[in-house]
């Protein structure tokens, strides 16, 4: 059972506003055999090392390896640029972007400018391209955001865009052959219904279902009241059916 009152701030340009969110008490809904710390980033014990400092979900390691080979035979050479992401890291990445320390962007990944935002369109903004601390995908080591390395041997910088990934791009025979082989593999945003396409974003197919499956709003919620650090909290807690809904419960995803 979780009660109690949160305080978070939301640093606007050239004012503060303080913000109150009151989390009634309510009973989990998940299977106790899924932890919540694993579901929501907490604990990195179902992890194993992948390569190059990168970790993934133990039960994903074997078929990364197995689409690596398949791809490397195209001389495709896949890495992950990033695969788990604590729940401490999300959330500096989502402060930061709540204070106006990183950019905001708006659905066609055009910089937005901070200061001429209020409050509720920096949350939205936010959302074109962060996950809330705790509902992260990353959070599970089953998604890894990977790029041909062999197209940035010469220093060249790696952004993660969609342009990288289409026509000309340097990750465009990548994207191409991760749409040939999704038996292990698949990209769960690529209808832009939920977060805007993300053709470097991928996840394990059994295993990611698993974790969403178990993934209830109950979870969310609670991952959300323990967290008195976590800003703009209040607009979380205002809509977070609609939140659950749109950003975590990717049913058939």
């Amino acid at each position: 059972m979780i009660s109690g009152i949160f305080a978070s701030e939301c640093n606007i340009g050239r004012y503060y506003k303080l913000c109150i969110f009151f989390d009634q008490n309510h009973e989990l809904g998940y299977d106790q055999n899924m932890k919540f710390e694993v579901l929501t980033g907490r604990t990195d014990e179902h992890l194993v090392n992948l390569e190059h400092g990168q970790r993934i979900h133990k039960s994903c390691y074997d078929d990364f390896f197995r689409l690596k080979g398949t791809l490397s035979s195209k001389k495709i050479d896949m890495r992950s640029a990033s695969s788990f992401r604590s729940y401490e890291r999300q959330r500096t990445i989502w402060n930061e972007k709540a204070e106006g320390k990183r950019i905001l962007r708006d659905i066609n990944g055009n910089p937005l400018n901070y200061d001429e935002l209020n409050c509720e369109e920096i949350f939205w903004a936010i959302l074109n391209w962060s996950s809330i601390p705790g509902t992260s995908r990353h959070h599970w080591g089953t998604d890894l955001d990977v790029y041909d390395h062999s197209k940035y041997l010469n220093g060249e910088r790696l952004r993660l865009i969609n342009s990288e990934y289409q026509g000309e791009g340097p990750n465009a025979k990548l994207s191409e052959e991760l749409f040939k082989n999704t038996d292990l593999f698949y990209r769960p945003y690529l209808d832009g219904k939920s977060y805007q396409m993300e053709l470097w974003h991928m996840s394990h197919v059994k295993i990611s279902k698993e974790f969403s499956d178990k993934y209830t709003i109950d979870v969310f919620k609670k991952s959300v009241s323990e967290d008195p650090k976590l800003l703009l909290k209040e607009h979380i807690i205002k809509n977070i059916d609609f939140l659950y809904k749109k950003y975590i419960a990717l049913k058939g995803a």
